[in-house]
C-alpha cells in the first residue's frame, strides 16, 4: 500500500511557492525549480535554493529539502518545531509533506553568513567589540541543551551571524540531526560544545571561550560539571589530530 500524502503549507507563503511551481505535494517532489546545492555527504538528499518573487516584485529565498524517505522529512520538521520552541533564533518552516515518493522540507532563509565564513573578517576588525557575539553564542547553545535537545552538528558552518552596529543576531541551520537524547545527556551536549570551539578561529576562541561557557551556564541554568569539561578538551583533541591526518600530517 502507498503512503497517503500528508502536507502542510504556511498559508502566508502558499500564492508564492504557487507561483513557482511548489502549490502541492507532487508538485514539490517533481520540481526542478532553483539551484540544487551539492556537497559530499548527501546521498540522495538534495537541497535546493529557490528564488520565489512577490505580486510586488519583491524576491524572497528559501530552501527546498527531498529526502527519499518520509521519516527523515518529518523528523526535521519537528525538530525545527522544537529549537523554535525552545527560543533558539532559527529557520521559519513554510512547508512539509509525506507521501510514496518521499519527502521534503521547505524552509526560510536566514540572514547574514555562516561564521565559518566571515569569523576571520570579523575578528580582524579594530572597529567592532566581538565580545556580544561569544555571549550571544553562549545563550543559543544554551537554550538549545536547556530544552533537551542537541545538534551533532554544531560547527561554525552552522551558525549564521547577522551583525547590524556592532549588534550580533546568531541563528542556526542544518537541524536534519537534532535530537532529544534520554540519556548520557551530557555526552552529547559535550560534544556539541566540543564541536563549536574546534571550529572558532584562534586566537579569538581561545580569548573568548570562558565568556561563552559563562553565558552557556547562565542560561542553562546551571554548572557544566568538571568532568564534561575534560570531556569537551578530549574530544578537541581527537578533533584536531583527525584533522592533521586528514591534511597529511602526524598525530
Amino acid at each position: 500500500m502507498s503512503e497517503p500524502v500528508a502536507t502542510h503549507f504556511d498559508e502566508r507563503w502558499q500564492p508564492l511557492l504557487a507561483s513557482a511551481g511548489l502549490g502541492d505535494y507532487d508538485a514539490v517532489m517533481a520540481s526542478r525549480t532553483g539551484q540544487a546545492l551539492v556537497k559530499p555527504g548527501l546521498g540522495r538528499r538534495e537541497r535546493i535554493r529557490v528564488t520565489l518573487t512577490g505580486t510586488d516584485g519583491r524576491q524572497h529565498t528559501v530552501y527546498l529539502k527531498r529526502y527519499p524517505r518520509s521519516v527523515t522529512a518529518r523528523d526535521e520538521w519537528r525538530a525545527l518545531q522544537a529549537v523554535r520552541a525552545a527560543e533558539v533564533p532559527t529557520m521559519h518552516p513554510i512547508a512539509f509533506g509525506t507521501g510514496p515518493a518521499g519527502g521534503f522540507v521547505i524552509v526560510s532563509a536566514v540572514p547574514g553568513d555562516a561564521l565559518e565564513r566571515c569569523q576571520h573578517r570579523l575578528f580582524a576588525r579594530e572597529d567592532l567589540d566581538t565580545l556580544p557575539l561569544g555571549e550571544a553564542l553562549g545563550v543559543l547553545v544554551g537554550r538549545l541543551h536547556r530544552a533537551g535537545l542537541v545538534h551533532q552538528d554544531l560547527y561554525a558552518s552552522h551558525l549564521f551571524v547577522d551583525e547590524r552596529q556592532g549588534r550580533f543576531l546568531v541563528h542556526l541551520i542544518d537541524l536534519a540531526r537534532v535530537k532529544r537524547p534520554r540519556w548520557r545527556r551530557w555526552r552529547w551536549r559535550a560534544k556539541d560544545l566540543a564541536q563549536l570551539r574546534f571550529s572558532l578561529a584562534e586566537p579569538w576562541a581561545s580569548a573568548h571561550w570562558p565568556g561563552i561557557l559563562a553565558a552557556y551556564e547562565h542560561t542553562l541554568g546551571r554548572r557544566v560539571p568538571g568532568r564534561v569539561y575534560r570531556a569537551i578538551d578530549r574530544r578537541i583533541a581527537w578533533m584536531r589530530r583527525r584533522e592533521a591526518r586528514r591534511a597529511g600530517g602526524t598525530a
